[in-house]
């Protein structure tokens, strides 16, 4: 029982909730709501490995495979504002000569054989959210002041995507900075969720999310450092996966590898916190939902659990991120040059003359005063005790053998701007970034409205199969079904 300020406290943070549903509700009734509709041409829906063997076998041509994925592409970008960069003209050259290679190519020889493991991506085109540095490209990372800045080398990931035969075909949005949860900046615009381009499709690999969904890419590329991947795949209704984190991490996972034995199951419903929203109908009917297919299906028993720490995690992310040698963010909006004034950028901002959003903004003044606090008395050093000592008790509690099943977020997808008035909301995703446990948005899928409903799957670190082999059973759940 709490006592009377923190009964008062909870019934205000919950009114507060509820208007400002109501309140952007209102403002979006008369706004006509659309969304990208189904694709039409087969190759779309074949998946990155099939497609690799039927271009492989001949059956299909990587030309056409690219092919199919530009006219989508240009189908539906106009009403989602993914794609902020197109490699249409290079793809296609890369795909022609793919195809010339492997009809060249003779079937007996042991370079052919090997294809399948040396090049297991030939002529399969992906997209990469604008933070990965690609050779030759603009990298902005959603910062104006980075608009004409081009990559003179691959990052990493694009090294492997390309060494093992992939295509860049685009390069998709990314929110001012990549720090923020709504994926808009003032160089490219706003993107869409393709359910309802009156919502967010979440962030930072907003672009990425709201694309794949659409059927407009078959290998998206995002980053997860607050639950980046995440959150947006969990309201576009796609898979998002967050490895354990170091070189010690399962970087190869195959399906046909997971582990044989009944796994257990752990569930948690939330965070009780007046600061963060209390998770919706449709979240917990899909928790619910995901946990009594385990149950009555599977015939496995589930742990409904309830770990007092999780409860004050809503600090987590922030001390876990807190390093003094690090640039703050209001730095970083100006790159080299001089640090931005975030408060006369408000001011501009209202004016409509900044160069910067209002998350960037709000970010910037947030980091200062981050970094004051931090520096006067420490508070982080008790958080992260607690961060640590929780990332113990999940470590010990799930084992080689366990998994945690919670929501992915409070609601569904949101409203644009919505997101700016909850922001401990997002401690549903970056809690597990601050803990540094793997993590996969799982699709369960959609409510009355027709907007996708996710639950995360969560296990200890460095059992990232077992997530996967829940992931892989629960895809007999998902369809489009009402929740």
């Amino acid at each position: 029982m709490g006592t009377f300020h923190d009964i008062l406290v909870n019934l205000l943070f919950s009114l507060y909730f509820k208007f400002l549903h109501l309140v952007f509700w209102l403002w979006n009734l008369p706004k006509r709501r659309k969304s990208v509709h189904p694709p039409t041409d087969k190759l779309l829906l074949i998946s990155a490995t099939k497609a690799a063997e039927l271009i492989r076998n001949r059956e299909i041509t990587s030309t056409s495979l690219i092919e199919a994925y530009i006219k989508r592409i240009e189908e539906i970008n106009p009403l989602i504002n993914a794609v902020v960069i197109k490699n249409f003209k290079n793809a296609l050259k890369q795909a022609s000569e793919v195809d010339s290679y492997i009809e060249n190519l003779d079937k007996n020889s042991d370079e052919y054989k090997n294809l399948s493991t040396e090049k297991p991506l030939l002529g399969i085109p992906f997209t990469i959210k604008d933070s990965f540095a690609i050779k030759g490209l603009v990298c902005t990372i959603g910062l104006a002041h980075r608009k004409a800045i081009v990559a003179n080398e691959d990052a990493e990931v694009v090294k492997r995507l390309k060494s093992a035969g992939a295509i860049l075909l685009a390069v998709t949005n990314v929110p001012e900075g990549i720090m923020w949860g709504e994926t808009a900046n003032t160089l490219f615009g706003r993107t869409n969720n393709p359910y309802d381009t009156r919502r967010t499709p979440g962030g930072s690999s907003g672009g990425e999310a709201a694309l794949v969904a659409s059927a407009g890419s078959l290998i998206g590329i995002g980053s997860d450092f607050a639950g980046s991947i995440r959150g947006p795949a969990s309201f576009c209704g796609i898979y998002g996966f967050m490895p354990s984190p170091g070189e010690k991490s399962e970087t190869i996972l195959h399906l046909n590898q997971l582990p044989s034995r009944k796994l257990k199951i752990f569930y948690m419903d939330g965070i009780r916190s007046s600061y963060v929203e209390a998770p919706h109908k449709e979240v917990v009917e899909a928790l619910r939902k995901a946990v009594n297919y385990f149950e009555e299906k599977c015939n496995m028993p589930t742990y409904r659990i309830d770990l007092p720490l999780i409860h004050e995690s809503t600090s987590f992310w922030a001390a876990s991120q807190y390093d003094p040698d690090y640039p703050p963010f209001y730095k970083e909006l100006s790159g080299d040059q001089k640090p931005v004034d975030c408060y006369k950028e408000l001011f501009k901002f209202f004016l409509g003359h900044s160069d910067h959003t209002l998350p960037g903004i709000i970010s910037g003044i947030q980091s200062n005063a981050v970094m004051d606090e931090s520096v006067k008395n420490k508070s982080f050093s008790n958080i992260r005790k607690k961060c640590q000592q929780f990332r113990n008790q999940l470590n010990n509690l799930l084992g080689t053998d366990g998994i945690l099943l919670f929501p992915s977020f409070p609601s569904t997808s949101t409203y644009h701007n919505m997101r700016i008035w909850t922001p401990l909301n997002y401690t549903y995703e970056n809690l597990w970034n601050a803990i540094e446990l793997p993590a996969l948005s799982c699709p369960i899928g959609l409510n009355n409205d027709n907007l996708p409903a996710a639950i995360q799957i969560i296990a200890s670190q460095d059992h990232d199969s077992n997530i996967l082999a829940i992931a892989k059973e629960l895809i007999n759940l998902y369809n489009r079904n009402i929740i």
